[in-house]
């Protein structure tokens, strides 16, 4: 369901019981959004308590008040377009073209939609329903708009069963509990239903737990000991269902599994029917109550209980024929946007395990559409993509090379900051393209192999192993493949730096990175150069390659590589005490938090342990270093142990507790992942044992270090 202007009438929503506390809530909200102060408002409750109406009843005071509104419902599953429903939304509100927000690199888009809603001027109500199935960028695009219009008209409304989380603490909660008997009396005159009112008051209000859905149902279906739960409301509405034939219940089935709201047309093409006998079984189940019909062609079912309880009349061999029906639909409109790509590879992948034909249809299309999702940096939603689709081809056999899809997979887990797993798949991938003789994909393999940092593998034997297949990439490739060839040779003269050599070859590479011409390939040189150089003596010569790597991959559209050099940037400056470096650390949350890059998010996270142990704040540092080192073991960072050291030995020198942590700081100071050459912990270890009055030991070991 979506409104939007005038059609968010009061007369939209006729029928409207109880929840005066919470209307006063959300209404003084509204009041303060029109002086010029946006709002966020989470709008909480079980299944069928009445948040859609009672947002629609929120959407409709503010329309009658002058307000721009937009009300549009999430979809469940992976059939949902990208962004789901903000383009719809936009287009409501004469926002950016959901072309500009898809296409666009992710930051750029958000920050357009932010200007437009800036710009307009006019106090705007957005509500997004089921917020609870709606995929992370929907979500961050939520919260961005509420942080960066905070003098802007707005108010955003967020309908969800449960906590969908990625919300900041100012917003409002309004949590719908059940009706009260009172409630649920006026609810029933409302309904016209004096027969289940008389004498069984209490006993309806006790049975149905006083959920207005549950109600709604007793009251069309009869004694209440028949229809008390979420399951008696299931065999409710498939009683319905199949009260109006079997044509009409396969037609409800096969909408229900296009989601929330569907276009009828593309219901009757689902379900194989003709459109014309479809449209006449339509309206009947507009009269049952199961749908809302609208004048567009678009269908929707009143709740998701009910769409839910259709979806199961469906026989799963109906619904991969439904899928399939989908799939062919989808397939001879062609389109190319991402949204289309997404729902046709969705289709596509339901259908795969009726054949091997269609297996291979599915995996390509999940390709195509997650090539199109990388390209607006929709890196979650197409890792999603491409480990259906190795799973599909793997269970379905499906004949040809698989290394090509085994690195688009690692690529696309690599670019949501997922080093561990992405380590992994490019194992699998370059075993595959070795097995294959195909050279291009081994090279994409080894460098993927390296991650995003320099010396990810710390053992000897694992180093040597990854670097010796990267120097058979690169000894492999020919000449005619100039861009792979650098890539790989300044990802190994990079490496060498991290066992004592020297950093000059890394500079050569640089420059033949730099012939190439491209601007991907220069940026991630830019990026593994600056860390060969993290060393006291190239402090202030780091900076200019941070800010070149930041303008080099903005410019060739690489959002993630811009990331790292705005990760460098911020490092350099905090090195360097410059004063900009609080600045700079506040960009880099920003965008890694809505690039959705974990491991970015990690450094942040370890920034901030060190700024709180700085401001003394030691037992907040203490509690955020131990949620740090889970993160950073979550994403698989070399380097997590050797932070949570650093951060938990530099807690106890601050309160002379050091002797507390001597066996850690020891442990970690010999732990084979730490950096060969990590002076700084050997020391410490040294200072603390000293402290700890064992004074013979202290000397033993900082004669060790000269």
């Amino acid at each position: 369901m979506t409104l939007a202007g005038n059609d968010a009438s009061a007369a939209t929503v006729t029928r409207f019981v109880g929840r005066e506390r919470e209307l006063r809530e959300v209404a003084q909200v509204v009041t303060e959004a029109a002086a010029g102060a946006s709002r966020l408002v989470v709008v909480t409750g079980e299944a069928g308590i009445g948040k859609t109406t009672f947002c629609r009843r929120i959407a409709a005071m503010a329309a009658d008040d002058g307000w721009r509104v937009a009300m549009s419902c999430c979809w469940p599953g992976t059939d949902a377009p990208p962004l789901w429903p903000w383009p719809e939304i936009l287009r409501l509100l004469d926002g950016p073209s959901a072309d500009d927000l898809l296409l666009s690199e992710r930051f750029s888009g958000f920050t357009a939609v932010a200007q437009a809603l800036r710009r307009s001027g006019a106090p705007a109500l957005i509500v997004l329903d089921d917020a609870h199935a709606a995929d992370s960028g929907t979500l961050l695009l939520a919260r961005f708009l509420a942080r960066a219009l905070p003098a802007t008209p707005l108010v955003l409304i967020l309908a969800c069963r449960d906590d969908v989380g990625l919300l900041d603490e100012a917003a409002l909660v309004v949590r719908l509990g059940p009706f009260t008997v009172t409630e649920t009396a006026a609810f029933l005159d409302l309904h016209a239903h004096e027969r289940l009112k008389a004498g069984l008051l209490e006993t309806l209000h006790r049975i149905t737990r006083g959920n207005p859905l549950f109600l709604r149902r007793v009251s069309a279906f009869g004694p209440p000991d028949e229809v008390v739960a979420p399951g008696g409301v299931r065999a409710a509405v498939r009683q319905v269902a199949e009260g109006l034939g079997g044509a009409a219940l396969r037609l409800l089935g096969g909408a229900a599994l296009l989601g929330r709201s569907a276009v009828a047309g593309d219901a009757a093409a689902a379900a194989g029917l003709p459109a014309a006998e479809a449209w006449d079984l339509l309206a009947p189940a507009q009269d049952a109550g199961l749908i809302k019909l609208a004048a567009s062609g678009r269908l929707e079912f009143t709740h998701d209980l009910v769409r839910e309880a259709l979806l199961d009349t469906l026989p799963v061999t109906e619904r991969m024929s439904v899928h399939a029906r989908m799939a062919d639909l989808l397939e001879r409109r062609r389109a190319a946007d991402p949204a289309s790509l997404a729902a046709y590879a969705h289709h596509a992948a339901g259908a795969a395990p009726r054949s091997r034909e269609d297996a291979a249809r599915a995996v390509a299309a999940c390709r195509a559409a997650a090539a199109a999702l990388l390209r607006g940096l929709s890196y979650e939603r197409a890792a999603d993509l491409l480990e259906s689709a190795v799973s599909i081809r793997a269970q379905a056999r499906v004949p040809g090379p698989v290394a090509p899809l085994l690195v688009e997979r690692a690529e696309a887990v690599l670019l949501c900051g997922r080093l561990r797993d992405a380590r992994t798949m490019f194992d699998e991938a370059a075993a595959a393209a070795t097995r294959e003789g195909d050279v291009d994909r081994l090279a994409r393999a080894a460098i993927g192999l390296g991650g995003i940092w320099v010396d990810e593998h710390r053992t000897r034997i694992e180093w040597e192993r990854v670097t010796g297949i990267q120097r058979r990439a690169l000894a492999a490739l020919p000449v005619s493949e100039p861009c792979l060839r650098a890539r790989l040779s300044v990802r190994l003269a990079a490496e060498e730096v991290y066992q004592g050599a020297p950093v000059e070859p890394v500079f050569a590479a640089l420059e033949q990175a730099r012939r190439t011409g491209d601007g991907e390939v220069l940026a991630e040189a830019l990026s593994l150069c600056h860390h060969a150089l993290l060393t006291p003596g190239y402090a202030r010569s780091r900076l200019p390659l941070a800010e070149e790597l930041i303008k080099v991959a903005a410019g060739a559209g690489k959002g993630m590589l811009a990331l790292m050099g705005l990760c460098w940037r911020t490092v350099d400056l905090f090195l360097l005490g410059d004063p900009r470096a609080e600045r700079s650390l506040a960009e880099l949350r920003e965008r890694a938090e809505f690039l959705t890059c974990k491991t970015i998010g990690y450094i942040v996270e370890a920034i901030d342990v060190m700024l709180l142990i700085r401001a003394g704040r030691l037992d907040d540092a203490e509690a955020r270093a131990t949620t740090c080192y889970q993160l950073g073991e979550q994403v698989g960072d070399a380097d997590a142990l050797g932070y949570l050291g650093a951060h938990l030995a530099a807690i106890r020198w601050a309160q002379g507790r050091e002797s507390e942590v001597l066996d850690m700081v020891s442990v970690v100071a010999t732990s084979p992942t730490l950096v060969p050459a990590e002076f700084a912990f050997r020391a410490t270890v040294a200072c603390f044992t000293a402290a700890a009055g064992r004074h013979d030991e202290a000397r033993t070991l900082l004669t060790r270090l000269t």
